[in-house]
């Protein structure tokens, strides 16, 4: 029984380890996270994915580019055309019409390289209290879980531990 305990606060703290490196590791190779609110990219992009951004790519009709307009949030959309005046007309894969507005090449962040559909929604739950504290909880359970020994932890008493091992 203490096995499948033991393997469940492992396999939750696996769970747990890949969330934080979802969101931590991918800067240390030079790419940006940014989170999906809308649904102007679906079906390619879901509500709620991580979408993973290379800095400095060459950007191409159809890439799926990150962009900031001033004054505005950061974007992403298909790039649909590109301008003889070297700006990019980009439009949501859900959306009639092209965006109002062209983007130009200082505006662009990067290129969409990799996403993972729902993403966000953990990672922004492990950003809450309850989901701090699930985290901590998972953590302190495994590694109490590990330091019990397991005749102590199955054993039902601190006496019976401690007869078992003045009987050796």
């Amino acid at each position: 029984m203490r096995r499948v305990f033991r393997w469940v606060f492992r396999a939750a703290v696996a769970v747990v380890l890949l969330l934080i490196m979802t969101v931590y590791v991918p800067p240390l190779f030079g790419l940006l996270v940014y989170e999906v609110g809308s649904g102007s990219m679906e079906p390619e992009l879901k509500t709620g994915a991580l979408v993973f951004v290379r800095q400095g790519q060459f950007v191409q009709e159809g890439d799926i580019i990150a962009f900031q307009l001033k004054g505005q949030a950061c974007c992403v959309h298909r790039c649909i055309a590109v301008g003889e005046d070297g700006t990019y007309v980009t439009k949501g894969d859900n959306n009639d019409e092209p965006d109002v507005r062209p983007v130009s090449q200082e505006e662009i962040i990067g290129k969409a390289v990799w996403s993972v559909p729902y993403m966000a929604y953990v990672t922004a739950f492990f950003r809450t209290g309850p989901g701090i504290g699930l985290m901590a909880g998972i953590f302190m359970g495994a590694m109490i879980l590990e330091l019990i020994p397991e005749r102590y932890f199955w054993s039902g008493s601190a006496s019976v531990y401690h007869r078992k091992i003045n009987e050796k």
